[in-house]
């Protein structure tokens, strides 16, 4: 591959990648504010709800436990499992240093849901189907504006050249002279079919797609039409059940943490809501 060719190509793919950390960015900070807990930043003992979350983001577990500065959340890697998949043991560490292996008995993991999986690679895969379809419609709206070509005669040219300035200059009439060949002319039309107005309706149901798998309620982001009530109903259920599986998960947390070591730790989940719907009471659906 010539060096003109892989310079191109690198600059597609950095270019990408800024609309991709854009994306990457709206949503990591979305996660990271959806819960708010009681009992870390400001109980007894300073722990981080921000660290919390993070590491339930990128890793999807963190562990409570105790050290002799009092009680800490720290990141771990499990360490073998018993017969139920549970980690019998943890290795925990954190910035300053410390690293530890703690036996399953003496701290109580938090996992980001029930699945024990993060949620950095779900919306990884939302932020990359995003960055391909902003590139997409940059792409197309640069074939919009590419140049008919004119093939004709060098002596043809000025006539070609003045024609088209009296287009540009929306002039009503042009006149031909009788010799004038129309055969001796080609024309070749590279313009691309405009498809921006697709792409972005494509681009706000991926969007609605993430929002949803995030819990936040986008029923009516971009959906022109009126809404059924029905439909707008289901949505909400699938809003709420993945903020409750990720919920239940922490929820849990808090009670093992108050079983264990007698520490009081409270969640609840954040709704966010993304426009207002009415509901018109004469046909029963939702209007923008």
């Amino acid at each position: 591959m010539g060096k003109a060719l892989r310079n191109f190509y690198q600059q597609v793919v950095s270019d990408r990648s800024i609309v991709y950390l854009h994306y990457y960015r709206m949503f990591h900070q979305i996660c990271l504010c959806q819960f708010k807990w009681s009992g870390l930043d400001d109980g007894k003992y300073y722990i981080s709800s921000r660290f919390t979350e993070e590491e339930l983001f990128h890793k999807g577990l963190c562990v409570f436990h105790d050290t002799k500065h009092g009680y800490q959340i720290s990141r771990a890697t499990p360490i073998g499992i018993n017969a139920y998949n549970e980690p019998i043991s943890f290795h925990v560490s954190d910035n300053s240093g410390y690293s530890e292996i703690i036996k399953s008995k003496d701290c109580v993991p938090l996992y980001n849901n029930y699945a024990h999986t993060p949620t950095f690679p779900d919306v990884q895969f939302f932020c990359e189907r995003l960055a391909k379809i902003e590139k997409t419609m940059d792409a197309n709206l640069s074939g919009c504006k590419t140049p008919t070509l004119i093939r004709c005669s060098e002596g043809q040219k000025t006539t070609m050249q003045k024609t088209v300035a009296d287009m540009d200059a929306d002039v009503p009439y042009l006149f031909l002279t009788e010799d004038f060949d129309m055969d001796a002319f080609q024309l070749l039309d590279l313009k691309s079919k405009y498809l921006v107005s697709e792409l972005q309706d494509n681009k706000h149901e991926i969007m609605n797609d993430c929002l949803t798998f995030l819990s936040v309620n986008n029923v009516n982001v971009v959906k022109k039409e009126r809404v059924n009530v029905q439909e707008s109903s289901s949505n909400n259920d699938l809003i709420l059940l993945n903020g409750e599986s990720r919920l239940a998960s922490r929820q849990k947390f808090c009670e093992e943490v108050k079983e264990k070591f007698n520490y009081d730790i409270s969640v609840e989940l954040v709704q966010r809501e993304i426009g207002e719907l009415n509901v018109d009471k004469e046909d029963g659906v939702k209007n923008e």
